[in-house]
């Protein structure tokens, strides 16, 4: 068989990799952001309204999903997303008459009554059996609340219902030499790309409800993208876009309770956290939607044909990479995951490979990526000093604004600063306790979000009395931690956990982590696994609080005997001088834990510390209370007296600069300004995007794979039909329909 090579417009994705380019950057480093106020209480706030005794119907509902507004929704907030209209595309079906789910079965596809679960899709059709997709309507006059018997239905508007492809190449060439077919006649590609939608939606409301950033007691096969909340925030805000901080800026707090979030109970009360997650939801969709470069137009294309596996493996011939990494190079891992997942695409593989005329422009989670800083180093001209040069392309930019830095001494310390708009150079300089030699790490970063790690090596002579920076930690473990709750009702709960921490020069509460929701059964001990906080901005933070979440909010009605118990608590304080951060462990005594109960203003005063048999430390077992928070002060001193010291003999690190191409992915800085720098904005292979970054010290699984055990599954939902115009012709149609003349050119020798 003879083949074409398909144009590539995105040349992107045509440059070579660099392998595993910024692998020597120490991951407290690639871990650092500046501090943003925007989206983090977002997850803990729907927590609370679970935990307070809301309604879970209220707290766990979306707006119904063509009730979504497109192009308007934030009109004030220019920049956060490139193609809003993109969003109208997949908000089309607003209940137009359909009334059959197709099934896919291996070998073809039937139909069943709508609704969850689709009662004719079940493992007696064979293995493969699933849901694929609504059935097409072919009257292009169909309205909301049409009788469904009179709509004509067709599943072979899906490919995967059509069988195995490899038995289809007839199909393809017909396909090719234009035969009216299901799959490209008018109306087959907006419905296609609504349900994809639907999937992408239903997987995106799942995610939320199972995200957490704690380790597990097994690993999850579905999501593998858990990363730290500033990461998931990250995302719905778009760092790495042109002028992501003053985007962000402008518009926090955000105001949940205007008529595109705001959610109300039976009684018509407003709920802030139901509306908060509300609007999560929506402006995680639109961020899903945007994510890939010309999604609408690639779905398009792609399920209007069949693949036999000759005509797949030479499309994604022409790319240079692997599918998954060219995907990572323009989105998010949390969009990878979930479009892993979705049911309403035949290969997700082959939406990495770009169309012929799209857009080149660089882009990341559909914004235009901004440019990030160089930053280089070197000793200052005094002991203790560090001098960084900056070059940054978008100081004198319609974004210009002071840059955020961060230095991490290398001796436990860290210290925030600041480096105005326009300046080219910095110098900082630090009190160490002991003499030495230290690797100094600096982080500073510009307008999108995006940043330059520089490093040095700083020779001490003398030490002083104290350090002149706050130590810190950048992570926080309750390493292995189990719950117990006396069940009276037999009824199973469940439980999880919000790790906070208090900033000592703001007195702000600052979310640091979510703990994997688990099952709590009748009378038997819960794992909960190692609950993780992380701490980015290296903030200075003297108090740890650990909230339990209970969903329905039983709080305490027919329950007794709560308890929780650890291996032990331990904070990370970063270390330049190896690999590895220090790990701190916090006493827990009675001097430096509390316990509040629910309604009550002041701390028990009924024993609720004490050691279990085999020396693990249980915080709270008495039936008199139960618990609404359990503080931990952090003992003063405690991180100075386990600070790293300075480096051993010939265990320096490489010094060099490196920059954040995009969000999560860096490469060597090789030049300062003024020379020739070819890997400026070269394709590295993604392999740091996913943020699967930490460490393990107690025999747990911590990478970013790990994941939950929640049962949500694909998280889908019923279409209930919301009533809304169907609007499924018009404008829409002439713009998708030359999309459906995609050439998809294929030749076969006798």
């Amino acid at each position: 068989m003879l083949r074409r090579t398909l144009p590539l417009v995105a040349l992107g994705l045509l440059t070579p990799s660099i392998a595993r380019a910024g692998d020597d950057l120490p991951s407290l480093v690639k871990e650092v952001h500046g501090q943003v106020k925007n989206l983090m209480d977002a997850y803990a706030n729907y927590q609370q309204c679970l935990a307070r005794g809301a309604d879970p119907a209220l707290c766990e509902s979306l707006a119904i999903y063509c009730a979504i507004p497109g192009t308007g929704l934030i009109d004030s907030r220019a920049g956060m997303f490139s193609k809003l209209d993109l969003f109208q595309v997949f908000k089309l079906d607003c209940g137009d008459g359909e009334c059959y789910q197709c099934c896919f079965t291996g070998d073809g596809c039937h139909t069943s009554f709508v609704g969850f679960p689709v009662i004719n899709c079940n493992a007696n059709y064979g293995p493969e059996t699933r849901d694929v997709g609504i059935t097409l309507i072919t009257d292009p006059n169909a309205q909301p609340g049409d009788p469904c018997i009179s709509t004509p239905q067709t599943c072979e508007h899906l490919s995967p219902c059509l069988g195995d492809p490899n038995a289809l190449v007839d199909l393809r060439d017909e396909l090719e030499q234009g035969l009216d077919h299901p799959l490209t006649m008018a109306g087959a590609a907006e419905q296609r790309l609504r349900y994809f939608g639907k999937d992408l939606y239903a997987a995106w409301r799942a995610y939320l409800n199972a995200f957490h950033t704690g380790i597990p007691p097994e690993r999850d096969s579905v999501y593998t993208s858990f990363t730290t909340v500033a990461e998931l925030d990250f995302f719905l805000t778009g760092r790495g876009c042109e002028g992501w901080r003053q985007h962000v800026a402008a518009v926090s707090p955000y105001d949940w309770s205007g008529e595109h979030f705001a959610l109300y109970d039976g009684e018509g009360i407003y709920s802030p956290p139901a509306s908060q997650l509300n609007g999560i939801a929506q402006l995680g969709l639109m961020r899903l939607v945007d994510a890939l470069p010309n999604l609408a137009g690639r779905h398009a294309a792609v399920e209007s044909t069949v693949w036999p596996d000759v005509d797949r493996d030479a499309y994604l011939g022409a790319l240079a990479v692997d599918p998954d990494e060219a995907i990572l190079q323009v989105a998010s891992p949390i969009f990878l995951d979930l479009l892993k997942q979705n049911h309403k695409v035949s290969d997700y593989r082959l939406l990495a490979v770009p169309l012929a005329g799209e857009d080149a422009s660089a882009r990341f989670n559909g914004c235009l990526l901004g440019a990030p800083p160089k930053v280089f180093s070197e000793p200052g001209p005094q002991p203790g000093a560090i001098t960084l040069t900056i070059d940054d392309p978008e100081a004198g930019g319609p974004y210009a604004a002071d840059r955020p830095a961060l230095v991490l001494w290398g001796d436990g310390t860290a210290s925030r600063e600041t480096i105005a708009v326009g300046q080219g150079a910095a110098s900082f300089t630090h009190d160490y306790k002991l003499p030495g030699s230290y690797a100094v790490y600096a982080v500073v970063e510009n307008t999108s979000g995006l940043r330059g790690v520089t490093s040095a090596l700083v020779e001490v002579s003398q030490g002083a009395a104290e350090a002149s920076a706050p130590h810190v930690f950048t992570e926080v473990r309750f390493v292995d931690a189990i719950a117990h709750v006396t069940v009276t009702s037999g009824n199973e709960r469940k439980l999880s956990f919000e790790v906070s921490g208090r900033d000592v020069d703001t007195g702000e509460e600052l979310l640091l982590g979510v703990g994997q929701e688990r099952s709590v059964p009748f009378n038997v001990d819960a794992p909960l696994g190692t609950l993780v906080g992380h701490n980015p901005g290296a903030r200075t933070i003297d108090r740890i609080t650990l909230r339990p979440a209970w969903r329905d909010g039983f709080y305490g009605i027919g329950w007794g005997g709560h308890s929780l118990t650890l291996a032990r608590l331990e904070l990370r304080v970063p270390s330049t001088s190896s690999t590895d951060p220090v790990y701190v462990p916090v006493p827990l005594t009675t001097d430096n834990v509390r316990v509040y109960p629910v309604d009550g203003d002041a701390p028990v005063d009924v024993e609720y510390l004490t050691t279990t048999d085999d020396d693990r430390t249980l915080i709270w077992l008495h039936t008199s209370f139960v618990a609404d928070r359990i503080e931990i002060d952090i003992p003063a001193g405690l991180l100075a007296e386990s600070a790293p010291g300075p480096l051993a003999d010939g265990a320096a690190p490489v010094f060099e600069s490196h920059v954040e191409i995009r969000p999560g992915t860096f490469e060597p800085a090789n030049t300062p300004s003024g020379e020739t720098d070819g890997d400026s904005d070269g394709g590295s292979d993604g392999s740091d995007s996913t943020a699967g970054t930490g460490d393990t010290g107690d025999g747990a699984t911590s990478d970013a794979t790990a994941g939950t055990d929640s049962a949500s599954g694909s998280g889908q939902d019923g279409d209930d039909g919301c009533g809304c115009a169907a609007g499924s012709g018009g404008a829409l149609g002439l713009v998708l329909l030359p999309l459906l003349g995609f050439a998809r050119r294929r030749r076969r020798t006798p």
